[in-house]
């Protein structure tokens, strides 16, 4: 059987010519010409497929190849320009297009660290980052985002300079590093930083080809920021396979049911709580009758979501990723065992490579889970960390999440984990989304306030669903706020974790 699994996996590698002949010549080509960089990736992808469409953003389309001449030709402007070069710092603010695709290979093969910000961030949060980071040599941001102070050049100017002519790049030894922010859903930031490895990715891919097959499907849906980590592996992975990529600047769940539809796209990337916001459409079955394979990530999938998928899209396979910005991705449920799921939905076993321990365990086995991979942040490769999440691992080594270390508030005497809080509230059946936060409260010294958002409008009452809430948990009276209304989501597609939204 595993001799089977490994024929597969090779197969699979074959098949989107990883270790043909070719292959490996024009990877070791990419790699001499660009450095071991993004661009090297993209080189690799633009020569094995040259005419195939590449990405699709705002109805402009491009070639593998055209997506290389403008990444070439904007990494040549970014340092004749505006003097980029090896070790500048450039923050790149901006919403998902095609000059943010360009400028993320364009600053990888000059050898700058290109820092990938939030564009939800306050002028002032970006101002703390600059401070923090000593500035940075050049901002890239989209006009309509906030003003910040330095050398600025937004992404409409850069794309006016792609038809000009251009100059031949020095060579690099390896590609800039990458940062992304962590924390985004609590306001407190923190860096996660990764160097361009010709192996790193790897790992990951091997996962997708072994246990999801994505290389049978050939175009993929991406809603999330490339901010993120998830949003910026997803895409990189997929144009190393040499997908059709589709990229949205805004999620729009009107506008992802006509894209998938017209496009017949097969692979849809999502934050779990996407999921009923596009099913709650007339007719969503039927538009998004061409996707083959969801996965889901970046956030908690409930019960309630993962069974109003399969239930609407039963030829569709979900699939549902774990990992954090610091150790990557590393874990993954498969659709066999979310359909097993009756009670909650497990976030995954640890996938080849990685060593996963649960610290500190309670009598119940619930503790905070440390991981340790070799495709971590630069500084924590192949070390152990922690996660701040606490879960549980079954007999069968499938591991389940039990909420935030950092997300456990007091309500008069009473130790209250919201994570934990939201998963019970989600475990309703005429429930979509649920956000916890806390209140200050003059008798307890905080109480809960709950946000619900109903899978359909009215189908639920407040007295209902505390006498449903006391059977659950012990603590109902803690909760002195319930608001029924959409969950107000970041743009990373998760719910922010203090304070009612206004």
């Amino acid at each position: 059987m595993q001799n089977k699994s490994h024929f597969s996996l090779l197969k699979a590698l074959w098949q989107i010519k990883f270790i043909t002949p070719k292959g490996l010549f024009t990877w070791g080509k990419a790699i001499h010409s660009e450095g071991v960089s993004l661009m090297a990736l993209l080189r690799f992808s633009a020569e094995t497929y040259p005419n195939k469409k590449a990405l699709n953003s705002e109805g402009e389309e491009l070639t593998y190849l055209q997506l290389l001449e403008q990444a070439y030709a904007l990494a040549s402007h970014l340092q004749q320009k505006y003097g980029i070069t090896e070790g500048s710092k450039v923050a790149l603010l901006c919403r998902n297009h095609t000059q943010a695709v360009l400028s993320i290979f364009a600053v990888s093969r000059l050898g700058a660290h290109l820092y990938l910000l939030n564009s939800d961030l306050s002028a002032q949060q970006l101002s703390d980052l600059s401070s923090k980071n000593k500035g940075y040599q050049l901002w890239i941001t989209d006009s309509d985002l906030p003003f910040v102070k330095g050398r600025v050049v937004t992404t409409e100017e850069l794309s006016t300079l792609l038809s000009t002519n251009h100059t031949a790049l020095p060579k690099v030894a390896r590609g800039g590093i990458i940062s992304v922010l962590s924390g985004g859903s609590s306001g407190h930031y923190t860096e996660a930083s990764r160097k361009p490895s010709t192996t790193a990715f790897l790992p990951p891919l091997l996962a997708l080809l072994r246990q999801i097959g994505i290389h049978r499907q050939q175009s993929v849906y991406i809603p999330l920021p490339l901010f993120h980590g998830f949003g910026l592996a997803t895409l990189l992975i997929s144009l190393a396979m040499g997908k059709q990529i589709w990229l949205t600047k805004h999620f729009s769940s009107l506008e992802t049911l006509h894209s998938i539809k017209t496009g017949e796209i097969e692979v849809l990337i999502v934050v779990p709580s996407m999921i009923p916001r596009l099913l709650q459409h007339p007719n969503a079955s039927v538009q998004l009758a061409s996707l083959q394979t969801i996965i889901t990530g970046g956030d908690r999938l409930t019960l309630t979501q993962a069974h109003l998928c399969l239930k609407e899209l039963p030829n569709t396979q979900l699939f549902n990723l774990y990992g954090t910005s610091e150790a990557g991705f590393f874990m993954l449920a498969t659709s066999e065992e979310l359909r097993k799921a009756t009670t909650e939905i497990p976030i995954g076993r640890p996938i080849k490579g990685v060593a996963c321990k649960i610290n500190n365990p309670s009598p119940q086995g619930v503790g905070e889970l440390w991981v340790a991979s070799k495709w971590a942040m630069s500084s924590r490769q192949g070390k152990w960390q922690a996660t701040g999440d606490l879960v549980y691992r079954d007999p069968q080594g499938l591991y389940y999440h039990r909420g935030r270390a950092d997300r456990m508030v007091v309500c008069g005497g009473e130790n209250i984990h919201l994570d934990h809080l939201e998963m019970v509230v989600e475990q309703h059946p005429l429930i979509a989304t649920a956000r916890a936060f806390t209140i200050d409260n003059p008798t307890l010294g905080n109480s809960i306030g709950l946000e619900i958002e109903l899978i359909e409008k009215g189908a639920l009452s407040e007295e209902r669903f505390r006498e449903w809430l006391r059977e659950k948990v012990p603590y109902s009276s803690a909760l002195t706020q319930i608001v029924f209304r959409e969950v107000v989501l970041t743009s990373t597609g998760k719910r922010p974790s203090s304070g009612i939204t206004q």
